[in-house]
């Protein structure tokens, strides 16, 4: 689906659509229309005025304007803004990822060396779960930029559509005359499997959490990362009148009116919940991890747990007069592959 389908486009096709319509009913009229003779002794008249058959076209051009909005192009920012997330949590093919996400690993390295209770509070509550913490992120940001490529489609289609019809419409008018014109149609697009149930996977690590997600929420699931368009039903547009072609124009149209509504619900309905869950499993919480946010370190009380084992930096590479400088391990005893940089006992000098 094409996304260059400008607003004139639509418009100038409305706009000749509209009058092929008017220049076909004024020869109708023409051709049915009796001599003076005949209209003295029937008592018909002279048919529709122009004025009046310019009146009943009016509608036509404003009945694709509708069309014309939300722009396709409007949700290019905020599809490249969540590109922009994925790719900072590693979840694009063709990505680097954020290089200052690796230092995780470095700090965990270098707290390897560090003990106690904070120590191990951080790395299982920290350290360990973050991986999957920020896969889940960038995996999010996939979920939300595929809505936001589904919802650019079906404006895309509806544009699409409205463009055919303009364009078809006027083939139907002039294939009044033409024995085959009533049985003109054209084909309208639909979005693929737009209710299917689907959400976030956001890893297996954190799975029980993930499901309310999961159960949760709306996508088009068979069609991730492909096409989200596909040719749908089949609408008669021909007539053996310029009234019965435009009468199925104005069908067409409201075709696909009802076809954007349903499938704007599914995905509006999608992120509603969406947002909820997120926002459930987002919010403070310092009982438990989820999916979205990591527990918090536990806080002791004992202040000399907090050092035992640390591996301290500073530019004074131990002329703080504090705890020590770069390098310099916290503790009573240091571990056996110690470089020999500085080693407090944590107790006063």
């Amino acid at each position: 689906m094409v996304d260059n389908i400008t607003d004139e486009a639509i418009l100038d096709a409305a706009h000749e659509l509209r009058r092929k319509a008017i220049e076909k009913a004024k020869d109708e009229r023409d051709d049915n229309r009796p001599s003076a003779s005949m209209t003295q002794w029937t008592g018909r008249g002279p048919g529709p005025s122009d004025e009046y058959i310019e009146e009943q076209a009016e509608w036509i051009v404003d009945a694709f304007r509708k069309y014309l909005k939300p722009f396709p192009r409007d949700f290019d920012p905020i599809i490249e803004k969540m590109k922009s997330v994925e790719a900072a949590f590693g979840e694009e093919d063709d990505s680097f990822g954020n290089p200052d996400l690796g230092m995780i690993e470095v700090s965990a390295n270098y707290l390897a060396q560090w003990e106690g209770a904070l120590a191990i509070s951080l790395r299982e509550n920290f350290l360990g779960p973050f991986p999957v913490i920020a896969a889940n992120h960038g995996k999010l940001a996939s979920y939300l930029r595929l809505h936001m490529q589904m919802m650019k489609s079906i404006y895309e289609s509806g544009r699409q559509d409205a463009l055919d019809i303009a364009e078809k419409g006027q083939e139907a008018i002039d294939a009044i005359t033409d024995c085959k014109g009533s049985d003109l149609k054209i084909l309208l697009a639909v979005l693929i499997a737009a209710g299917t149930l689907m959400g976030p996977v956001l890893g297996a690590a954190q799975a029980a959490l993930s499901a309310q997600l999961f159960n949760a929420s709306i996508i088009a699931g068979s069609v991730l990362g492909g096409p989200f368009v596909k040719e749908g039903p089949t609408v008669p547009l021909g007539g053996d009148t310029v009234e019965e072609v435009m009468d199925n124009v104005r069908e067409a149209l409201n075709k696909i009116g009802e076809r954007l509504a349903e499938e704007e619900g599914h995905l509006l309905e999608a992120l509603k919940k969406t947002q909820g869950e997120v926002s459930d499993v987002v919010s403070l919480n310092m009982e438990e991890a989820t999916p979205l946010l990591l527990m918090p370190p536990k806080i002791i009380t004992d202040p000399g747990d907090y050092t035992k084992g640390l591996v301290q930096f500073s530019e004074e590479d131990g002329q703080d007069g504090g705890g020590g400088g770069r390098g310099s391990y916290v503790g009573d005893d240091p571990p056996d592959n110690w470089d020999g940089a500085i080693h407090d006992t944590g107790g006063d000098s």
